[in-house]
């Protein structure tokens, strides 16, 4: 798949989160969507070695933080759809969800919902 076309899928599940999309950054960190109920995304992240956090946030704010902010894109790619991932990612949650995850100077301000 060229680079064009995979800005273009991107681009188009990031506007459209649905439980299951998985997106990664070079196949070090992961994002899945678990769940979208109205503009709520509730998903998890992953990174090697790592156990999944769960965040909640609105969409606007879901593209925000994987949004380069300053240049047209996002810093992860959308990587396929995986329904049976997410439930088992959701029935496997030992943590709460953080709500609205702020990236500030490389720390997450978060409140636990």
């Amino acid at each position: 798949m060229n680079y064009d076309r995979m800005q273009e899928r991107t681009r188009s599940a990031m506007l459209n989160p649905k439980p299951g999309n998985l997106f990664s950054e070079f196949l070090s960190y992961w994002v899945i969507v678990l769940d979208v109920q109205g503009q709520n995304v509730f998903y998890a992240t992953k990174s090697p070695g790592a156990e999944w956090e769960y965040f909640r946030t609105n969409q606007a704010g879901f593209r925000s933080r994987y949004s380069y902010g300053n240049i047209k894109g996002y810093w992860v790619s959308y990587h396929s759809t995986k329904i049976d991932l997410a439930d088992k990612v959701r029935e496997n949650q030992t943590a709460p969800f953080v709500e609205n995850p702020i990236i500030r100077r490389n720390k997450i301000s978060q409140v636990v919902v």
